[in-house]
Order: structure tokens, then sequence, then C-alpha cells
């Protein structure tokens, strides 16, 4: 963080993107915190034989550990699910944040749509489900599905095979 704000005078960066990053970092901090915490706490002061599962003789069931959250105690499988879905949305927003940081503040960045994410996957034969940024143009476009079964067609008239995008 010291260093990211040693960089909002850095004429080399855009500012305000300098200062988006620095945000998107101040809001993870809530989760990231957790999940260093309980890995902490697995890792370092719990010897591996307290995690693990659970006998429940009562409804002779297994109980699967639980953690302390942010949130409250969730099961592990559902704090780790969760985590999981919090480190892809902050990984994919600090590399676009981060790359953007030394794009031309005259170049804009946007947010992908979700038909411009079937399109380009469908021409492309990739999956853009977690594609969130794209560099800005002037063009307006509304896609359709017309237009992913288009680029679809192309893509196999091309040689490159069917594409399940």
């Amino acid at each position: 963080m010291k260093f990211l704000k040693g960089q909002l005078e850095d004429r080399r960066f855009t500012r305000g993107r300098v200062q988006q990053l620095i945000e998107i970092i101040e809001q993870a901090k809530p989760w990231l915190k957790t999940i260093i915490t309980v890995r902490d706490t697995l890792s370092h002061y719990q010897p591996y034989v307290h995690f693990g599962f659970g006998w429940d003789a009562e409804t002779q069931r297994v109980v699967p550990p639980f953690v302390e959250t942010d949130i409250g105690s969730l099961g592990i499988e559902d704090f780790m699910a969760r985590q999981i879905e919090h480190i892809l949305a902050f990984s994919t927003q600090f590399i676009a944040w981060a790359i953007s940081c030394s794009i031309p503040i005259d170049q804009h960045i946007q947010v992908l749509d979700e038909m411009e994410k079937r399109v380009i996957g469908a021409r492309w034969d990739m999956d853009l489900s977690r594609a969130y940024w794209k560099l800005a143009t002037e063009v307006m476009y509304a896609y359709t599905e017309a237009d992913v079964e288009r680029a679809r067609s192309l893509r196999q008239r091309e040689g490159h095979g069917p594409s399940a995008s």
C-alpha cells in the first residue's frame, strides 16, 4: 500500500486508476484478514488432529469443521467456496486496474458486456465468463444471440471445429 500511495504523484501512472487500485485493496481487507487468520489458526496454532471432521454421536453423522469468519461461523466447505469467489473477483479487479494504471488517461476502460463475452468467446473458442474489462472504443454495438451463432459458424468455416462458448 505504501508503494502504491507513493505512485499517486508519479506522472507515468494515471492517478485516478492508482487510487481505484488502492480502494480495491482496502475493500478486500476484511475477507483477506479472515482467510489469513483461518490459515494461521489451522496451520500454526492448532495441531492437525484438531482440524478435521468430527462425529456427532446423537445424529450418527460426520460433522465438518467450522471456522470463525468476519460474518460468523461457517462450515469449512462454505468458507472455502466463499473465499475462492472473493479471491477470483479480487484478482480480476486487481490485475485489470494494475494494468490500467499505465494506460494513458485518454484511453478509457469499460466493463465487458455479457453478450460481448459470448460473441468474442465463440469467435476465439475461449471461455470469457470471468473476463471483466476491455479497452473502450467509440463504437457502440449491442450483440445478440445471432452474433454468437455467426461467430461460431465463422470459426467452424475456418476449420477450427465446433465452439462450446
